[in-house]
Order: C-alpha cells, then structure tokens, then sequence
C-alpha cells in the first residue's frame, strides 16, 4: 500500500527546554483508528523538512516479527531507507553548505512521547545543526534513524528487531529552513510488503 496518508492532524508546540532557544514543534499526522493508520512504503519525493528545531511524525507502519516462527517466516522485518536526498529551495535560510541537520527515523509508537521530549530531541553539535538525541531508556535502542547531508544521497537497509507499531518521523535538528526530502521509506515483514497487522486479511486481497 503506498503512500498512505493518514486522515488526522493536528499541532503541539513544545516550548524552551535544556537547548539554548530550542522550540520543538511536533506535528503529527495519525489516524483516528490505529487499525487504519498503516503505511508499508511512503515516498518522501519533494516533501518539505520540518522548521527549524522541530520533528514532524506523518505516517505509521506496522512491523510483524516472525522470530517466534518456523520457515520462511521465522526472520525479521527490516527497513529500508532508500535513495535518500536532502536539498535545498530557492528561498533556504540558514542552511548552511552540506547542512545536515535533518534526520529520518522509525520510532516505536508505544514510547514515541517518552523519547521525543522537547529536553532531549535534538543535540546541540559545534556545526550549524545539532544531532538527533532522544531520550535515553530500553527502547531507544530500537529507533532506526538516517542523518540526511545536503548533496549526498542516504541508503541503508537495517532489521527492526522489535514487533509492533512504528511512526515516521522526520526531525530537523538545526536553524535550516527551506529544505526538501525525496526517496522512500519502505518496511518488509517476513511475508511481504503487506502490513503485520493485516496478514489474516490475505486471503481477501
């Protein structure tokens, strides 16, 4: 199913925190119905990065692990971000050369409020962007991130080790305004493309 979008949004704008000037503002864009809310391929082509120092989760994918399984699906889902590319707008402020201060990643749904808190999102760094932080406990060892650099292109295939729900989530950990996203964000289960939460249903595709 590609590119699904999810029928809800709304805004949150989180305050100064431990940064320096830090305004987190966190746009999420969910389903009303979980069970709806599931995305296994979205294509990110000239999709506009979040403001500066804020993230921005639009889509949620469900992950099925088969390690309690026997053949062809006893192995785990896996991610691919594939032919990522951030450039640049004619109107960017505050991009600097090569900026790369934005970030794609898988964040499980279950913990997603308790690792995006406004105090540990993003990293102050001695560049013009800071890294992605998160915050620290058991399950941010299950977040899948990429770092996106203007003019380099981002391809990389890692396993999710962790069965369930994830949200996609783009952050822009910098004063960087003015920048696009392109390629795609792709998640297979053992099965296929087909979402964990709807392999029962296979018999009526």
């Amino acid at each position: 199913r590609a590119d699904t979008q999810l029928p809800c949004e709304f805004s949150t704008t989180l305050g100064p925190a431990a940064m320096a000037r830090l305004a987190i503002l966190l746009r999420l864009t969910l389903a009303c119905i979980l069970g709806s809310a599931v995305a296994e391929v979205v294509q990110l082509d000239k999709r506009a990065a979040p403001g500066p120092f804020s993230l921005e989760a639009t889509h949620l994918f469900y992950a099925f692990s088969g390690t309690n399984s026997e053949g062809p699906f006893a192995q785990l889902p896996e991610v691919a971000f594939d032919d990522l590319r951030l450039t640049r707008t004619p109107g960017a402020t505050d991009a600097a050369t090569g900026y790369g201060g934005v970030f794609v990643s898988l964040i499980p749904w279950d913990t997603f409020d308790e690792l995006t808190t406004p105090d540990s999102l993003c990293v102050q760094g001695d560049k013009a962007w800071g890294s992605l932080g998160l915050k620290d406990g058991e399950s941010k060892a299950h977040v899948r991130t990429v770092q996106l650099t203007e003019g380099a292109t981002q391809t990389s295939n890692i396993k999710l080790a962790k069965a369930g729900v994830y949200a996609l989530a783009i952050t822009n950990c910098g004063k960087g305004q003015g920048l696009v996203l392109s390629g795609s964000v792709i998640v297979k289960n053992a099965h296929g493309f087909l979402g964990g939460n709807e392999y029962g249903r296979l018999p009526l595709y």
